[in-house]
């Protein structure tokens, strides 16, 4: 199979308020002051008044506070995913050895009404890497430390639907278990982070061509895509996915943010 080859002109551009959560949840001691958000913003075309607008908004929001001499911290507490995205690097971590079983989870047709709640509880599923057998019906397998009581408290604090019907499935027949496999293209993650291994690579190589400012509006493109991915991976258990390609990007992006910090600061002129 063909490696797929990610570009740069791909990569999302990121919205006011993503760079202010982005640049926060990455520095030392998640806090930056006001001019040194607004000189990362023009980046990527958004004017200071427009991140005055989204730093005001993610503190209604208590994504954020605003803390003495300008300066805005990030706020674990309002931030569901601030888990996920903090601690990306130790992900492979939440693992455990599989046994064979799985985990269900239900929704009544009208939970769907509420389509605000059906969204949270939507990206909690994604997140958890639960896929879609049934009308109604989730499943993965049932790898994670903690099980099913872990897995219940950290999905509602990602948005689970109160409604919904979690549960653990002992086993299944030979034919709907490789039904159930077949629901995540192992294969095409595989190839999906060799691919953004490359990407870490060819944008390693470049940064010191660029200028500070480059370097650091790259460095976050990248970044950010790199780590919505791993953030976002499964976790499947070894039978069904080798672990290798996850394992060599999270080590590559580990050290790639070592230096991607490094023009940021440049670039800010922080110590």
């Amino acid at each position: 199979m063909k490696i797929k080859k990610i570009t740069l002109d791909q990569l999302e551009i990121p919205s006011s308020s993503d760079v202010v959560l982005d640049l926060l949840s990455a520095h030392t001691g998640h806090q930056l002051p006001v001019q040194s958000l607004c000189k990362a913003a023009e980046l990527f075309g958004i004017s200071s008044q427009g991140m005055r607008v989204a730093l005001t908004r993610l503190v209604q929001q208590e994504k954020i506070s605003k803390t003495g001499r300008g300066n805005y911290q990030l706020n674990p507490g309002g931030n569901t995913l601030f888990r996920d995205v903090d601690d990306w690097l130790h992900k492979e971590n939440r693992a455990r050895a599989w046994k064979g079983q799985w985990l269900g989870i239900h929704v009544d047709a009208l939970a769907l009404a509420d389509k605000t709640a059906w969204r949270r509880h939507e990206k909690a599923m994604a997140l958890r890497g639960f896929r879609p057998l049934r009308k109604y019906l989730y499943v993965r397998p049932d790898n994670l430390k903690g099980g099913l009581e872990s897995v219940r408290t950290e999905m509602q604090a990602l948005g689970l639907m109160e409604s919904a019907l979690l549960f653990e499935i002992a086993q299944l027949e030979a034919k709907e278990g490789d039904i159930v496999r077949s629901l995540w293209d192992a294969a095409e993650m595989r190839l999906l982070y060799r691919a953004l291994l490359e990407l870490i690579a060819r944008s390693s190589k470049g940064l010191a061509r660029l200028s500070d400012g480059q370097a650091a509006r790259e460095s976050l493109l990248v970044g950010r895509e790199v780590i919505r991915h791993i953030i976002l991976d499964p976790l499947l258990p070894a039978e069904m996915m080798p672990s290798q390609e996850r394992h060599e990007l999270t080590a590559a992006m580990r050290d790639y943010q070592v230096q991607a910090r490094r023009y940021w600061n440049a670039f800010l002129a922080l110590a």
